[in-house]
């Protein structure tokens, strides 16, 4: 399961550095969840990732399984910084799909964002 490993590396590489570059990874029927808030398409997706202003991931585990149409079902969970503040426990689940026309290329389909608080 090389490209769930690649895409996890890449995911959180990318919000390190520019998260505003992790547009590419969506369409435009890409749906986010945060907190049971729901966002669509890549510039709404991006706008809620800016606006959460300085977070830190820092991945502890990580599962993935295939799924349909040649897709992966992605799992990750860890620690979150937000700011200065204590670290509190994030999970987030990636939907995977193909990118039509394109064998080797993945988009994010669904993709739920918690904070495992309480």
């Amino acid at each position: 399961m090389d490209i769930p490993d690649a895409f996890i590396k890449h995911f959180y590489s990318t919000w390190g550095t520019n998260r505003s570059n992790l547009v590419n990874l969506y369409q435009a029927e890409s749906m986010l969840t945060v907190e049971g808030k729901k966002y669509q398409g890549p510039q709404d997706i991006i706008n809620k990732f800016l606006e959460m202003g300085q977070v830190t991931h820092q991945p502890s585990k990580f599962d993935a399984q295939p799924s349909i149409n040649g897709g992966f079902l992605v799992y990750t969970c860890g620690l979150l910084v937000i700011g200065n503040n204590a670290p509190v426990n994030y999970s987030q689940v990636f939907h995977l799909l193909p990118i039509p026309g394109q064998p080797t290329g993945f988009f994010v389909y669904n993709h739920i964002y918690s904070l495992n608080v309480g």
